[in-house]
């Protein structure tokens, strides 16, 4: 993960939602793993944190949601847990990601639904742009850098060629490939131009995988550990030339459809703008009703 400049660079810096949506989805992925395959019985524990950090994953940010389903899916083609779909476990815990969650339902019925009708216009139209989805597929490689995402991509299909008699990697894999395929494929819509990160809770739910396969890798194919360097270095030449814009804004120099831009991070590595937005709010709000 580290080695991916998504998540150690754009995650690891940005004052995004990401970064905490990442943390709870990682701890309920721990918990429900807990549950679902410590022997002899899962303890009701497990099940109930599950749901709780579920919650949090999609208080966060909504594309969670597009993971945590991928649980259930397991649940419905693993066939020695299947069974688990007639207990009131799995109902527990989705209820209290609900009761989580609640919150932001009822501030949309307060304010006519507001957030989820701005997500839905973002993500669905009219329309077929096939090449988009190749270019979100590309972009994924860079944001991944080629290292990182091959292995992970290579890590899903062995998973996938598994199938759901390896269960531990057919519990990561099904949470893992449906985001991916999911943004990506909304690709084809006009309307979807931004979210080139919203495939992130797919990658680390497979990053585990990833990490097994390079390990592997690294006992019979002593060149894996130059690439991995090479990746470390790539890492740090980026985040060379992004901080040297944040200080100089050399970028707009170079690219002068830049200016009505701020630096490439500069606007997203705190939360200072807050204060005076919500100002200019308060202020323009209490001017309509003079």
């Amino acid at each position: 993960m580290s080695l991916a400049p998504l998540f150690s660079f754009y995650f690891g810096l940005t004052a995004s939602t990401d970064a905490p949506m990442l943390f709870a989805l990682a701890a309920a992925t721990l918990c429900l793993s807990h549950a679902l395959f410590d022997e002899p019985h899962s303890k009701p524990v497990f099940w109930i944190a599950g749901g709780f950090f579920s919650g949090l994953a999609i208080l966060s940010k909504y594309n969670a949601l597009v993971a945590l389903l991928g649980f259930a899916v397991f649940l419905f083609t693993s066939k020695r847990h299947r069974k688990l779909l007639l207990t009131p476990m799995p109902y527990l815990a989705a209820a209290i990601a609900v009761l989580v969650f609640a919150p932001v339902i009822i501030w949309n019925a307060q304010h006519d639904w507001l957030s989820f009708r701005f997500q839905g216009a973002r993500t669905w139209s009219f329309g077929f742009t096939p090449f988009a989805v190749v270019k979100y597929l590309a972009v994924q490689f860079l944001f991944l850098f080629p290292i990182p995402w091959l292995a992970t991509i290579r890590a899903m299909l062995r998973a996938f060629r598994l199938g759901p008699a390896s269960e531990r990697t057919w519990f990561l894999v099904c949470p893992g490939v449906l985001p991916i395929i999911f943004f990506t494929l909304l690709r084809i819509f006009p309307s979807v131009h931004k979210g080139y990160h919203w495939v992130a809770p797919g990658y680390l739910l497979l990053c585990p995988l990833a990490g097994a396969l390079v390990a592997e890798l690294m006992k019979h194919q002593p060149r894996t550990s130059l690439h991995l360097w090479s990746a470390v270095a790539l890492n740090a030449i980026l985040f060379f030339v992004v901080a040297i814009d944040v200080r100089t804004f050399w970028g707009w120099d170079l690219v002068p459809s830049l200016a009505g831009y701020d630096p490439l991070i500069s606007d997203t590595v705190d939360w200072t703008d807050l204060a005076p937005t919500f100002a200019r709010t308060d202020s323009a709000a209490g001017n309509r009703s003079l």
